[in-house]
Formats: structure tokens, sequence, C-alpha cells
């Protein structure tokens, strides 16, 4: 789960965008981009922007509609696809070509995707009897929950009423509102949800490496290049390590020179071996 730019608590992502989304961006901001759950982003990355049924892409002129599964088509296309199967066939026969969802969102679909795809799909003949199906089921549940209301207070009397009044829990959350672009209390400060699922090229990944090593060995030999201790420390640890290294080549030539000369190594100073 994560928040989306309205501050949102979704669980939908876009692939292109890398950003989480709820129902109303995905219908405002983000008609045409590939959305699925996070987790299934997780999984797999990969994704196609293309409309499955004419596999072409899509435009800011071609009008699109997207399914209560979140497949996006052309809605010409979904349109011609639906018109070529059979005229008896019922409104849940109508589904997904993709994933075989049904394209008319059920009656209890009240998110905003399923209210725009109900909005697109109730010219559509086909369509027609399933999108106001839903819609008088769902007036009708609204309705009786109303009737039931209204009702329910009269038949148990003024002072049940009153103690069913006050019974009904009363919570109240302030959500502090985002500060609108240009306004007072905006920012310039870049957004770091913007490119946190961007991808990063191997300079920059190389880049972030050792930049975290710097400020490791920097934690942990006592501060930064501003603090004389360390600099100290760190001339004395050289120092000590290039006279190491002179002492060892110094004593490996010196080693070296005197085995040279002695004559237990030479071949005429063995008994066993015979030389001429």
């Amino acid at each position: 789960m994560g928040l989306c730019k309205c501050r949102q608590v979704t669980t939908l992502f876009c692939f292109q965008c890398r950003i989480n989304v709820c129902d109303n961006c995905i219908v405002n901001k983000h008609k045409t981009c590939v959305v699925n759950k996070y987790m299934q982003w997780l999984l797999d990355s990969e994704f196609d922007p293309t409309c499955r049924l004419c596999t072409g892409q899509f435009s800011p002129d071609q009008p699109t509609i997207r399914l209560g599964c979140l497949h996006v088509f052309h809605f010409k296309c979904l349109m011609d696809y639906a018109a070529s199967l059979p005229a008896n066939t019922a409104p849940a026969g109508y589904a997904c070509p993709k994933c075989q969802v049904p394209i008319i969102p059920p009656a209890e679909a009240t998110d905003a995707v399923a209210t725009e795809c109900r909005k697109m799909l109730a010219n559509a003949p086909w369509a027609r009897i399933g999108v106001s199906g839903a819609s008088s089921n769902g007036l009708s549940a609204s309705l009786s929950a109303a009737a039931v209301g209204s009702i329910l207070p009269t038949a148990m009397g003024g002072g049940a009423a009153d103690r069913v009044q006050a019974r009904k829990p009363h919570v109240s959350i302030a959500v502090p509102s985002p500060p609108q672009a240009g306004g007072e209390g905006s920012s310039a400060v870049p957004d770091p949800d913007d490119d946190k699922y961007a991808r990063r090229s191997v300079n920059e990944r190389f880049n972030r490496v050792v930049s975290n090593q710097l400020e490791e060995s920097q934690k942990k030999w006592g501060g930064g290049n501003d603090n004389p201790a360390s600099g100290l420390r760190r001339t004395a640890i050289v120092m000590l390590l290039l006279m190491l290294i002179a002492v060892t080549t110094i004593e490996l030539l010196t080693r070296a020179k005197s085995s040279h000369h002695n004559g237990v190594l030479s071949p005429d100073g063995n008994p066993h071996i015979r030389t001429g």
C-alpha cells in the first residue's frame, strides 16, 4: 500500500509513471497508462502500453475506455469487439478480451473507474440493459437504506430514537490538504516520489556507492575533511605503511644479496652434485 499524489491510500501502481495512483487519479491523470497492483509490479515490471485489440498506440485524439479490471482499450475497438459477439449474448457474457472479467461493472462497484466506465457504456445498445440494471440496483439499495433510516425512529418512538442517535459514534479527522502549485505555501523543491522508481544508470549507481563508502569512512575515522585530528591520523597511517614497505624491501634485497655469495648454496660445495 502507498499514498498517491492526492494523499489517498491505494494499492494501485502506474507502471509507466512509476508512482502510486488511486481511482480518481487514474480517471483524471492516467487515462491510458498501464495500471495494476503494486505487488504485481514488484513481480514483473514489464508492460505493453498498446491496445490489446488493435495493438495500436494510444493518442489523445482517440477516445479510450478503462474497464473495471484496469485494462485499457480504444473505445471504437471495444465497440467493434462487442458487436462481433452474438446478438443474444447476456450482459455478463460481454467480457474483457484480456482477462475475461465482465465489461459492465457490477452494481456494488462504486469507485471512479467503474463510474466512468458505466458513463461511457450508457449509450451502447448491447450494454444499456446491464448499465441500467446496475444503476437501478444501486439506487434501490440507497433508497432502501434511506427508508429504513426514516422509518426506524418513528417505529421506535421519540425516546428510543434519541437513544439511537446518542449512541452513534461521531468521529472527525482533519486531513491537511496539500498546497496548490503556485499558491501560498507552495515550494519549488521537487517531490522525491517523482523519480523514486526511476531506472538508474551504471554511473549513477557507482557514484552512489562511492559516496556512501566515503560517508561511512568519514564517520568511522572521526569526522570529515574539516577535522584536523582525522587528517593527522590518516597521514600517520600512510607514513607507517610506507615505512613498513621500505623496510620489507630492504630486507628482501639484503637476503637476496647474501644468498648469492653463500658457498653452501654453490653447486661446487655440494658433494651430491657432479660438475664438469
